[in-house]
């Protein structure tokens, strides 16, 4: 017997169990529930098994097509079940339910990137050198905005955003993520450096409308950021704040610089000025919003 004989029987048609084991841990991220409850736990003496049927049919075509991982995500996403509604309408029982999606918190990889994508400073740079977290290195002003695939992972250090959103620092193995919700989640969405340099990118982008169009910019700030329109509540209580934030920084012009500068990814200068400051806050407020941070 030998490492490569049991690599071999661990991919073995006659051993279906690791093609049920990824399928059921693929289901997770997806869907928010699994096949067999205990994630870290498949097999013999597990909980038994919902819609067996399912599971041994994703397994098989899993392995029929080479462990086509890509496959087997895009078979998954494309499907009626994954784009079901998640609405829940009153009276429906709480818990994972097969006939709704699910609603989901991203993991904290995922909420890092898509900051960064949305306020379009994701690097697009693939493979190369890693990053390193602040408290590994002195700064990481190669390429901050990187993926986050890319960060120098080390035991029991951990990059402070990936932390406080519940990754894992690898101390033990963690089969399952249980994410939580923090007073410090929401500080960090609003103080971490990563995120006010994301705002700072959306405010940027809404420099290509005129100043004075505080409508029509709110209207592209919610399609930046939620992919949507806001409704006539929801565009009042945004200039509302605006407004509130541009008479604090009128009031207090020295805080406008620790708002505006920063950052090594510009594409449109933003100006000194209270209003571009309020837009940046106004942009913060909208990638802390838990439809941001949700994925239904």
């Amino acid at each position: 017997p030998s490492r490569l004989e049991l690599a071999r029987w661990l991919v073995s048609p006659q051993n279906p169990l690791a093609a049920r084991a990824h399928i059921n841990r693929l289901w997770q991220q997806f869907f928010g529930f699994t096949f067999v409850d205990t994630l870290d736990d498949l097999g013999s003496q597990s909980p038994p098994v919902q819609h067996q049927d399912l599971l041994d049919h994703l397994a098989i075509e899993f392995m029929e097509s080479g462990w086509n991982v890509k496959e087997l995500i895009r078979d998954i996403v494309t499907s009626s079940l994954y784009r079901q509604d998640s609405d829940v309408s009153p009276g429906t029982p709480s818990g994972p339910h097969w006939n709704r999606a699910q609603r989901i918190r991203l993991p904290a990889e995922s909420l890092r990137d898509q900051a960064f994508a949305i306020g379009e400073i994701l690097s697009s740079t693939m493979g190369g050198k890693p990053i390193q977290a602040p408290r590994m290195a002195a700064n990481d002003r190669d390429n901050p905005y990187r993926r986050s695939i890319y960060f120098h992972w080390k035991r029991g250090l951990l990059e402070n955003t990936l932390l406080s959103f519940d990754a894992p620092n690898r101390d033990v193995c963690t089969a399952r993520r249980e994410p939580t919700t923090s007073p410090i989640q929401s500080l960090d969405l609003f103080n971490n450096r990563h995120f006010t340099d994301a705002a700072r990118g959306v405010a940027e982008q809404l420099t290509l409308l005129p100043r004075g169009a505080r409508v029509e910019r709110t209207d592209l700030a919610f399609r930046i950021v939620l992919a949507r329109t806001p409704n006539d509540a929801e565009r009042k209580r945004v200039l509302d704040y605006f407004n509130q934030q541009r008479a604090n920084f009128e009031k207090d012009p020295s805080t406008i610089g620790l708002i505006l500068n920063g950052g090594t990814v510009h594409r449109r200068d933003l100006t000194l000025s209270a209003d571009d400051a309020a837009w940046v806050m106004i942009a913060s407020a909208l990638l802390s919003l838990d439809e941001t941070l949700s994925r239904e």
